[in-house]
């Protein structure tokens, strides 16, 4: 499943489904519309390196 995040230099958001990132980056940009923040799509589960040692 593909999540987005809200970046500008730095994550500012993360973990959002497209709805909530679109509604947060327009309040972000309302907010300081001198500055310019981008939307960007992530799998989440792509870097997993398989399970996790601490739970098993």
């Amino acid at each position: 499943m593909k999540k987005y995040r809200i970046i500008q230099k730095d994550i500012l958001c993360s973990d959002m489904e497209e709805k909530d990132a679109l509604e947060t980056l327009q309040m972000f940009q309302s907010t300081n519309p001198d500055k310019k923040y981008e939307i960007e799509e992530y799998d989440p589960e792509a870097n997993r390196m398989g399970r996790d040692p601490d739970l098993h």
